[in-house]
C-alpha cells in the first residue's frame, strides 16, 4: 500500500475478502499517515519530458510515472545513493571490491586482515552518517567466512 497498491490489489494477493481488505488498508493509512505528509512537501516540477520530483537528501531530480510513485521513487533512490555513497567513501582508500549487489558488498580479505576490513567499511559508513545527517544513522552489520553462504 506504500507504494499505491489498493484495496481490490491486496485483496486478490492475501486471498482475503474485498471487505477485508479495505478494513485493512484504512488502517494502514490511520497509522502510515506521515507517508503521505512527507511526500507532499517534496518539490515537484513538470517539464517537457513529464514530472519530478526532488530527492532531497540525494538533491537530484527523479522522473515520476504517477503521483502515486512520489514516496516509493525517493524512499528507493534515498536508499540507493547512501549505498553508493558509502561504496565510494570505501574506494577511496581501497581500490577492490569482489562484488556488489542490491545492498551489500563483498571484499576479498586475506587471512589476517579482517579486523582492518571491518574498520575500514565501518569508518565510511561513519563519513556517510557524518556527512549527509539523516534523521536516523545508517548501520552496517559485517560478517566473514570462506564461501559466500558464510556470509549472507
Amino acid at each position: 500500500m506504500t507504494y499505491g497498491g489498493g484495496a481490490e490489489k491486496l485483496a486478490k494477493s492475501a486471498g482475503i475478502t474485498g471487505h477485508q481488505a479495505k478494513k485493512i488498508r484504512a488502517a494502514y493509512w490511520k497509522r502510515n499517515w506521515a507517508i503521505l505528509q512527507v511526500s507532499k512537501q517534496w518539490l515537484r516540477k513538470t517539464t517537457s519530458t513529464g514530472n519530478w520530483v526532488l530527492n532531497p537528501v540525494s538533491g537530484n531530480w527523479h522522473q515520476l510515472r504517477a503521483e502515486k510513485d512520489v514516496f516509493s521513487t525517493v524512499n528507493s533512490s534515498t536508499g540507493v545513493w547512501c549505498f553508493d555513497y558509502w561504496i565510494r567513501t570505501i574506494l577511496s582508500k581501497r581500490r577492490q571490491l569482489t562484488a556488489q549487489f542490491h545492498d551489500e558488498i563483498i571484499l576479498e580479505v586475506k587471512k589476517g586482515y579482517q579486523d582492518q576490513a571491518r574498520d575500514l567499511v565501518e569508518w565510511a559508513i561513519k563519513v556517510v552518517n557524518d556527512e549527509i545527517k539523516l534523521n536516523i544513522p545508517l548501520g552496517i552489520s559485517v560478517q566473514f567466512g570462506e564461501k559466500y553462504s558464510d556470509i549472507h
